[in-house]
C-alpha cells in the first residue's frame, strides 16, 4: 500500500499524520520527527582561521568602498592580506551529475 495522504498541524510541529487509504472512517497513522536527544555532534572547522585574501584583492575591496555604506567600512578595512597567498582559481565542476 502507498500513502495518499499527508498532514501536518501547525499544533503538532513534530509530527506527520498519513493515511493508507483516503476513507474518512479510517483513523490517520502518526509519525514523530521530534527528536529528543542526540548527543553532542562534534564538527571539524571548514577553515583553520580568519580567512586571508590576496593584497590586490582587498586593495579592490576598498577602492569599492565607496559603493557600500560607511558602517560597513570598518568590516573591510580589518580584513587580512598578504602577497602570499596562492589563488586557487575557480572550483572544479562537479561531475556526480552527469
Amino acid at each position: 500500500m502507498n500513502i495518499h495522504w499527508l498532514r501536518y498541524q501547525k499544533d503538532k510541529p513534530f509530527s506527520i499524520l498519513f493515511k493508507y487509504p483516503l476513507s474518512d472512517f479510517i483513523p490517520s497513522s502518526e509519525l514523530s520527527v521530534h527528536f529528543t536527544n542526540l548527543g553532542n555532534i562534534m564538527q571539524e572547522k571548514l577553515n583553520g582561521g580568519a580567512w586571508v585574501f590576496k593584497y590586490l584583492k582587498k586593495s579592490d575591496m576598498l577602492y569599492q568602498l565607496k559603493y557600500i555604506p560607511p558602517v560597513h567600512h570598518a568590516f573591510f578595512k580589518t580584513i587580512r592580506s598578504s602577497k602570499e597567498v596562492q589563488d586557487c582559481g575557480p572550483l572544479p565542476e562537479d561531475s556526480e551529475g552527469d
